[in-house]
């Protein structure tokens, strides 16, 4: 157990726009006694699609480099990758490649009641399964929520391009308000914007 509490997430530095800046993540990571690391590490984790904003992978593939330096697993966050894979028409494999673990959520976009699936080797896959069952994640007759992610991947996929189109709608006539201050840019299914000040008072 005390293996599992030492689980240390590392928060990604984000540029003003909103952009992971992979180089200042490794200063981060190798500017500080201990690496920076305030507390006995496992894996480093990134959201790819956090803020509806998609990171490149010249990016994930540095901060992967920075993380193995200092033997640190990879896991990608991946609760809206469909979205990134979708804007950017990238290919699952791309992320097989850099990540050692990865999460994937079927009812953020893909519109499933629940669930989300671990992606890995099988020998991480078997241990995954150990403390699952360990917590009591187990659940029976899941086969209709399996249905439903099969049905998901078939027909909900190519539709995340309408989700962004509307966004996109969105932050565009955000801008023409005049009490928003300012609408980040738009790339996926997440309009962020701030309103002016007077409003907010």
């Amino acid at each position: 157990m005390k293996k599992l509490l030492k689980i240390f997430f590392l928060i990604s530095i984000l540029s003003s726009s909103f952009c992971i800046n992979a180089q200042d993540q490794r200063v981060w990571l190798f500017s500080r006694p201990g690496y920076g690391v305030p507390y006995p590490g496992k894996f480093q984790a990134l959201e790819n699609g956090v803020f509806g904003i998609i990171f490149l992978s010249h990016d994930e593939v540095i901060v992967g480099s920075s993380s193995r330096t200092i033997n640190l697993k990879y896991h990608l966050d991946g609760a809206r990758l469909w979205n990134a894979m979708v804007a950017k028409r990238q290919q699952p494999k791309e992320f097989g490649q850099l990540f050692d673990t990865i999460s994937i959520c079927f009812s953020k976009g893909l519109g499933c009641p629940i669930g989300s699936v671990l992606l890995s080797d099988a020998e991480t896959m078997h241990r995954a399964l150990r403390v699952r069952k360990i917590f009591g994640g187990n659940l029976r007759q899941s086969g209709y929520l399996a249905a439903a992610g099969i049905y998901a991947l078939q027909n909900n996929i190519n539709r995340l391009e309408d989700d962004h189109r509307r966004a996109k709608e969105l932050g565009v006539q955000l801008e023409k308000c005049s009490w928003v201050k300012v609408v980040e840019p738009v790339e996926t299914n997440i309009v962020v914007f701030s309103a002016q000040a007077h409003i907010l008072d």
